[in-house]
């Protein structure tokens, strides 16, 4: 799987504001950027109950190229840029980065037009 169909899958998981969760990689039936990329890699998340949080597991480069991707708009971690920001300026970074992968894989681009490159 291509960066960019990571990003597209884990953005599906996201794009509305009920589905999208903020301080954990998941709360109840919702997802940060970074659990809805695991996810979106084939990747599971595990309760770690002393802890009160769940733990990433995913073994795929795809997960890794998506990071990457995403990393390239942030000036931190996508967790806290997560936790700081609105779904919608989530939503955004997400739809950057897709167009950008999108772009160097040279495949036409089905994203909004005001979506800034």
């Amino acid at each position: 799987m291509k960066a960019y169909e990571v990003l597209e899958k884990a953005l599906a998981l996201i794009e509305r504001e009920e589905n999208w969760a903020q301080g954990d990689l998941r709360v109840g039936n919702a997802f940060c950027a970074e659990g809805a990329c695991v996810i979106a890699a084939g990747g599971a998340l595990k309760w770690e109950g002393s802890v009160q949080h769940y733990r990433a597991l995913v073994d795929a480069s795809e997960y890794f190229d998506a990071f990457d991707a995403l990393y390239r708009y942030v000036p931190g971690s996508i967790y806290e840029f997560n936790d700081s920001h609105s779904h919608a300026e989530v939503v955004t970074l997400f739809q950057k980065a897709i167009r950008a992968e999108k772009q160097k894989a040279g495949i036409a681009i089905d994203l909004p037009v005001e979506v800034p490159a």
